[in-house]
């Protein structure tokens, strides 16, 4: 009796949550959300892995010209013609507009859905939000899976991605499994779980880009397809279960009231917090929507992909699914050396930096190799470039309350969904107005740009640096002499 007490008071203190350290949060499993992130990431994986490959398979289709794909030349041809090399760059810059409309589809809905639905979950649950984006996301996979099987026209995934996009997508799915665990974690141990979700991510979304290769050079986009479908259903089931992954908000039954905590939740974060707490947010969100859409969102890598395809590399698809597992594995590894032992010396101002240094190494090799092995060494050198994410979402999470966690992830989410919208817009149409003289400049102007995000870096750094001498300066003054009371 004392004991349901107690957990009712709790419960009322906190406003309808549950306390970090109750009991009910303390016993939680060590995996809780994990093998969610991981099911997903499979599917997006294999798919992403393989997306650009099938809009210029059929894309080549339309122009009457079949795309070699062979273990000694890829996909360029042995005895190529101005005639071909030209049609293969219009081949080329086409594939890139049309990831471009599918980028923009999902990712223009998914800028509000991510902070509403995000900023909802508050209220109604971290599940409701995670199976929203999931849902939407196996539509989508569903419908790229009947376009190859009957051949039907792309404009029909323009359609899909959109639905995708009310659903949240990506961004709300990543924004809801790391608001999880920063409900199922304390300020001290946050950051490592946090780093070991996002390690779980990236090496799901290598293995999943790595099978994606096999598949299509094996079999067909159909079965791989597929295969993204099932992965994306286990990650529902997994979820739908209750006693697999448990709720940390205790739900409430009034619509409206939900409504109103989260509208209030997001007025709160934006406008009536504290003026340095703000000025933190907003350059967070700055430099995480820079570094997501010049560095880290789908259309670089994308425009990567698509280069390689090309002359001089001439990438076949399993070399490809290769370079691709090597983008996300790489990273991943470079994630959990930061877990074990960078962490332990470097604070997550410094680690951004180390992230920044990492990315433009990474795109200005890319863009200065002529060779495969190059082009590899280009990816060991962007071991680092991932450690913003865990970063960004740790410094933003410990200054907030845990009320306030839904709300902080979904801008955190609208920052990734609107990197989502611009990284399209910029660089897709940069790279099909430069591939035919230039193909290269987007990645030079990729790696160029994360001097922004280091520049506003080291202004909360040397902010934080002042404030912490400010304070120690403070202390120590009222130890004097006139104030022995303070000496003892």
């Amino acid at each position: 009796m004392i004991q349901s007490v107690n957990k009712e008071v709790d419960v009322k203190a906190t406003n309808g949550y549950r306390s970090l350290t109750s009991p009910v949060i303390r016993n939680t499993r060590l995996v809780t959300v994990e093998p969610v992130i991981a099911g997903f990431m499979m599917a997006d994986g294999i798919f992403y892995g393989v997306q650009s490959e099938f809009i210029q398979g059929r894309i080549a289709i339309l122009h009457n010209y079949t795309l070699p794909n062979n273990a000694e030349n890829g996909t360029c041809s042995v005895n190529e013609s101005n005639a071909q090399s030209k049609l293969q760059s219009e081949i080329q810059a086409e594939t890139s507009e049309w990831l471009m409309y599918f980028t923009l589809a999902y990712a223009l809905p998914s800028i509000f859905m991510t902070v509403i639905i995000g900023a909802w979950s508050d209220s109604v649950g971290r599940r409701f939000a995670i199976l929203t984006s999931s849902a939407g996301t196996l539509i989508n996979f569903i419908t790229w899976t009947l376009v190859a099987h009957f051949e039907l026209h792309l404009e029909i995934l323009i359609a899909s991605s959109f639905v995708r996009g009310l659903c949240g997508a990506t961004s709300l799915f990543n924004a809801s499994c790391f608001t999880y665990i920063c409900d199922v974690t304390t300020k001290e141990n946050r950051t490592p779980r946090i780093i070991v979700c996002e390690c779980v991510l990236l090496l799901s979304l290598s293995i999943g880009q790595l099978c994606g290769g096999f598949l299509v050079d094996y079999l067909d986009f159909t079965i791989t397809f597929t295969i993204s479908v099932c992965f994306t259903s286990m990650a529902i089931i997994y979820t739908s279960i209750p006693y697999m992954l448990r709720e940390t908000i205790l739900l409430k039954t009034r619509f409206k009231e939900n409504l109103t905590r989260s509208i209030n939740g997001v007025k709160n974060v934006l406008a009536e917090k504290d003026v340095e707490y703000r000025k933190t947010f907003y350059i967070i969100n700055f430099v995480f929507f820079i570094v997501m859409t010049f560095t880290t969102a789908n259309s670089p890598y994308g425009l990567l992909i698509v280069h390689f395809l090309g002359e001089p590399f001439c990438f076949s698809f399993l070399l490809l699914s290769y370079y691709s597992a090597a983008m996300s594995f790489s990273p991943a590894l470079g994630l959990v050396m930061c877990a074990l032992f960078l962490k332990r010396w470097l604070d997550d101002y410094w680690l951004l930096h180390l992230s920044m240094c990492s990315a433009m190494l990474f795109f200005y090799v890319g863009a200065a190799a002529k060779t495969t092995a190059v082009a590899f060494v280009g990816v060991g050198l962007g071991i680092f470039k991932t450690l913003f994410g865990p970063s960004c979402r740790s410094l933003v999470s410990k200054s907030s309350s845990p009320q306030e966690q839904g709300a902080v992830f979904g801008f955190l989410g609208m920052a990734d969904a609107l990197a989502g919208i611009a990284s399209p817009l910029i660089l897709n149409n940069i790279y099909s107005v430069t591939v035919y003289s230039t193909p290269t400049f987007v990645f030079w102007m990729c790696g160029s740009f994360c001097l922004l995000p280091i520049i506003a870096v080291s202004y909360l750094q040397l902010n934080n640096h002042n404030k912490k001498q400010k304070i120690f300066i403070d202390v120590n003054s009222d130890i004097t002499p006139d104030n022995p009371s303070m000496m003892n």
